[in-house]
Formats: C-alpha cells, structure tokens, sequence
C-alpha cells in the first residue's frame, strides 16, 4: 500500500507540471485566435485584455507586428519602428517593413525612406520603383535618371508618382533611338504589338519598314530569315535575327541550322558557336539524327554534360550502339562512374554482342539505390539494395533546436494549421545550418508529423539512407481509400505525391498547382464534373480532397494510356495531348530509351523518379517490389487516349 502511495505521489510530482504547461498552451492557443480576430474587429480593448494574458506565448510578437500595420496608417512612426526592431528575427517583420516603407514614400518622407530601405534587404528587387524615387529625392539625380531609362526600356511603365522623374528625363532628349528600339525589342518579344504600334508613331521612315519585317518574321521566321540580305544591317539586326531563330529551333530545328549558315556572315565568331551550340540542343530534344554530329563539332570549350547527354541519347535512339558506347567511354570520369552511365554503357555491350561483359556492368551499376541501379538489378537478377538505415542525433542538439524561439512558433503555427507561416519560421533558424542541425531537425520534424520538413532536413544532413522518413507513409487512410476508388496502388500514389509535393499539403506551384498531388484548379473541377462529385466547395489544400481528385486524375492518364504507369506519370507532369505527340513521333517500343530521350529534363527525372519511388514504397510496405521493367513492358499504347541524382 505504501509503494502504490509513493508511486501516485510521484507521478503527480513529476506529470503535473508537464500536463499544466501542456494545458496552458492549449488555451493560450485559444487566445491568441481571439486576440486576432479582436484586432481584425477593431475591438481594442478587449484585443489588449487578451494580449496581456499571452506575454509568454511563443506567437505574441506576431500581435504586435498586426498592431504596428495598424499604426501605420495613423502615421505612429516611433511604435512602428520600435516594433520592428523588437521583432527583426520574426520573418514577417519583413511584411511590416516593406508595408511601412510604401507608407512613408506615399507620405513623401524620403529621408526616412532611405533609411528604412537600408535596413531591408534586396530593397532594389523588392521595392523597385521606391528605390528610384529615392535616390531622386535625396539627391542622386543622375542615378535615378539612369535606373529610369533601364525601366522604360525594359516596357515597365512609370506610375503616378514617378512622373517628375519621366518629365526630367524626356525633357533631357529621351527616349533616344537606341532606348526605343530597345523598348519596341521587349514588347515585340513578348508578342505585345499593341505597345508596339504605339511606339512606332515615333520612328521614321527606315525604322518603320524594319519594324514591319520582324513583324513578318514573326509569322514566317523561315520565309524571312532564308532571305536575309546580310549585308543590309539596322540598329535592331541582331536582335531581329535573334528573335526569329529562337522561335524558329522551337518547332524546326533542323531548318534553324540549315538558316544559322545562310546567316553566318553577321556573327562573330564566339556568338556563332553559341548559336550552333543552342540550336544542336534543340535539334536534339527533336530527335533529329544530326544533332549527334552537330555536337560532337562543338569546340571542347562548349562542350558540358547537356551536351554530350544529348549526344549519347540520340545514338541510343537511333540504335547507333557503337557510337554509344564510345561516347559514354569518352566522357570524363565522374561522368562515365554516373548510373545513367553505367546502365546504358551496360546496355550497349548487350545490344552489341558482349553478355559477359554486360553482365558486369549490370551488377556494378546494381550495388546502388535508384531508377539505373533497380533497373541494372532486374537486368542481372540480383535483388535490390535498399542499404537503409536508421536517422540518429545528437540529443544535445536536438534539445537546443527545440530551444530556438524561431522553432518553438514554427510548432505553434503548425498546431494552428498556417504551414505557410510555419515553414517561414522554420526556414530562418534553419538557413546555412551544418548537417547536425539539419539531423536534428529531421528527427524533431518527424515527431511534429511534417513529412515535408523531414524529407528535406534528411537531405540537407546527408541522411539518404532513412528511408523511413524519407518516405513516409503519411496520409494512409486517404491514400488507401483512393486507390480502392480509383484501381491505383497506393505505392503508384504515394510516389506521386513525394515527386509533387515531398507531402507538403498546402504547396503552391508557380503556376498555380495546389496541395500534395499539385492539382490545378481548372483540373481539379474537370475531375469533379467527370466524375459526377459535389462540386460545393472543395479545398484542394485539403488532404483528403486532393488525394481523392489527384488520384481519380492519375486513374485517367493510366486508363488513357493502356495502363501504362511511365506514360501516365509523364502525362500527369506535362499533359496527356504532349504525351500523345511524342507517342506519335516515336512507339513506345524500347521504354527504358523512350524514358531517357523524353525532350524534356524535368518529365524524363519526373519518370524516373516516380518509377523508382514506386519500387521503395512497395519496399516500404513490405511488399514485393514489381519490377520496373516489367511494368514498362506493356507496348500496345494508345496513341491519343543533369550531377548523377540517380540515388534516392
């Protein structure tokens, strides 16, 4: 009786405290959402009651720093600025700052602007147009002059508050010829000829009838460019001839060439191997069986591993397996050990003849982890080497990570759900850490859940053999219920979603691809109508949502393409119409050549990556891998339905 009384004493004693403080943030969560939305309402005293509670709450300065923007707009200068230094650690102190400099330039306070610009970094790229007026209002006259006509001619147009400096500097002789057609250049390259047709009123006779040819070049480069007079030349020549052969090697490499040597008067000589160099890798990437040749001239000072990849994959489309196999022996060392290398070197001893010595080759390339090395296994029958290994770390630096105030708000906001504001935090304290840091940061990040953040700390150590955290299996009931509803494998979608996303459920693409399988929204409603599903209000950000219609979009590319996983990962990263194209231009009859002469870099590492994924999450749960090749072997494909990375 005694020991149990002792043994409840001092469990009390020592959860006691761990459960208050646990308890205590739970509530001052709940107040720190009620202060927001008190100071979003305007309901100051009752925001100041709230805030007075959370002085030791980890997300507090983010109070104050919503409460300086507020005082902006009431011209509070010193509570603002006090703020801000307080608070510079605080990522979006940045916000703030570049807020509170577009503040003081729309009150004309230059001098302060300058200042304020001085304490923000890469103020030129963030505040362009600011940082010119400063530099007129205090005094740098010329300097805002020049950065000015840099603008103009770039097609950025002036605003409202720059036009003192637009009166000065016209009233100077501007725009001068040379900054005119440097303009009209711009906006003829983006295809803006409403721009363009303004600017013309000012030219003269001579100007206008250049300007009509490269309007006409635009719409037939070849017609104009197999006619080019050299030895006619304008001011805009080069640039013209510039514009019509880029958009020329776009669709006609070949002919680009054959147009590059008609034109060869008008270049240096270092600008005409440039031009040869870009064009051959076109040519290339259109499979023309040139380009091979047009490489190899190259001189050795413009040769790099792009260019002799290229050269190596049109000999391989083209069945060239001698001159394959020489390129490959010929390239420098580093490149030649690469697995891409070493698979295909193995490759051409088998095309060529030579089984013994391919079946070295084979398993040597084998010993590693990745899309050559499984592929180099299934060709030797060896098993995979999955080589994986357990993350450890240093106790005492984990329990300092966890000190980092930066760390401690990143947790906050992840237990709030703003990811975004999470991974703000997490990536200043985390910026130009050592390999210990980043291990520590891995394993913390594994118990917070953020498999996003694990896969890249992992990396970032050095870590590549944790494959369980490295590839985790998050999301299983979503996942799992996705492939039941779409046919797929749950490795075929986990794949996916750690090529797309690395798990990171609210990642925004540039071009506007949500959440963990990347779905664009114009997609995402296709999939919903298709599919006959509710269309009221679906979150991409949603993981559960994203999965289910990144999954039923998955289903389609494979259905569309008899199956077929490679084709279908290809379609599902640059679309089912290109796809369809480049099935057009060559069968899907050799998959592991047709993969590696896909013309485009990040679909050709996109496949691969996906192919090998599938074989490690299979791995992952225990199941038996299906083999790469076996799943590249179905042919009957419908036609319409660069360092060695090859380590995962």
């Amino acid at each position: 009786m005694i020991r149990i009384l002792l043994s409840m004493m001092m469990f009390l004693v020592f959860s006691q405290p761990e459960a208050i403080a646990s308890t205590s943030l739970e509530k001052q969560r709940q107040q720190f959402s009620e202060a927001k939305a008190a100071l979003e309402a305007g309901e100051m005293d009752r925001f100041q009651t709230l805030k007075t509670k959370l002085k030791r709450y980890p997300l507090t300065p983010y109070l104050d720093l919503w409460q300086a923007s507020q005082h902006i707009d009431h011209g509070y200068d010193i509570q603002v600025q006090n703020i801000l230094a307080r608070h510079e650690s605080i990522p979006e102190a940045v916000d703030l700052q570049i807020e509170y400099v577009k503040n003081l330039a729309q009150r004309g306070q230059w001098p302060h602007v300058a200042l304020a610009l001085d304490k923000l970094r890469a103020a030129d790229r963030l505040l362009p147009e600011i940082s010119m007026l400063t530099l007129w209002y205090t005094n740098r006259k010329d300097e805002a002059l020049d950065r000015f006509s840099e603008r103009w001619q770039r097609g950025i147009d002036s605003s409202d508050i720059s036009f003192r400096i637009e009166q000065k500097w016209r009233s100077l002789g501007h725009p001068t010829r040379i900054e005119r057609w440097k303009r009209i250049g711009t906006f003829v390259r983006q295809g803006n000829w409403d721009e363009v047709k303004a600017l013309e009123k000012g030219l003269g006779r001579n100007d206008r009838m250049w300007l009509a040819r490269w309007e006409k070049m635009q719409q037939d480069p070849l017609a104009v460019l197999s006619t080019w007079n050299t030895d006619q030349h304008h001011i805009a020549t080069m640039a013209m001839i510039h514009d019509g052969l880029k958009r020329l090697s776009r669709y006609d490499a070949a002919s680009a060439w054959r147009v590059l040597q008609h034109l060869k008067p008008l270049f240096a000589d270092d600008l005409l191997i440039k031009y040869r160099r870009r064009i051959a890798l076109l040519a290339a990437t259109e499979q023309v069986e040139n380009a091979a040749l047009w490489l190899s001239e190259l001189p050795e000072s413009l040769q790099d591993k792009k260019t002799r990849s290229w050269m190596i994959r049109i000999h391989l489309l083209y069945d060239q397996w001698d001159e394959a196999l020489k390129a490959i022996q010929q390239l420098p060392e580093n490149e030649r050990n690469e697995s891409r290398w070493s698979y295909w070197q193995a490759r051409a001893l088998a095309a060529l003849g030579r089984p013994d010595e391919a079946q070295k080759q084979f398993e040597k390339t084998a010993q590693g982890r990745g899309y050559y090395s499984f592929l180099s296994a299934e060709r030797s029958g060896l098993p995979y080497r999955m080589g994986a290994s357990d993350l450890d770390v240093n106790r005492s630096e984990l329990t300092s990570l966890k000190r980092e105030e930066g760390i401690k708000r990143a947790h906050e906001w992840w237990l709030l759900g703003d990811g975004q504001r999470a991974s703000r935090e997490w990536g200043n304290v985390l910026s130009g850490a050592s390999p210990e840091r980043w291990r520590a940061a891995a394993v913390l990040a594994s118990q917070w859940q953020q498999h996003n953040h694990v896969i890249q700390a992992a990396y970032l150590a050095g870590e590549i053999n944790a494959l369980d955290q490295r590839f985790p299996i998050a999301f299983n009931d979503e996942v799992t219920t996705t492939a039941a509803e779409s046919g797929l494998s749950t490795s075929l979608i986990w794949s996916i979603i750690r090529q797309e996303s690395a798990f990171n459920a609210y990642a925004v693409s540039r071009t506007g691809a949500k959440g963990l399988m990347q779905l664009m929204p114009a997609t995402a409603s296709e999939v919903v109508k298709e599919n006959n599903l509710s269309k009221d209000g679906y979150d991409l950000f949603d993981p559960a949502t994203n999965i289910r219609l990144g999954g039923l979009y998955l289903s389609q590319m494979v259905e569309r393409f008899n199956h077929n996983r490679a084709l279908a990962a290809a379609a599902y990263n640059a679309g089912p119409h290109r796809v369809s194209e480049w099935l057009e231009q060559r069968p899907f009859i050799e998959p592991d050549i047709w993969i590696e002469t896909i013309p485009y870099h990040e679909t050709r590492r996109y496949v691969q990556q996906v192919m090998a994924f599938m074989v490690v999450y299979d791995w992952r749960q225990q199941k038996k891998p299906a083999g790469i090749i076996s799943q590249l072997q179905n042919l009957d494909v419908a036609l319409d339905s660069e360092g060695d990375r090859d380590a995962l």
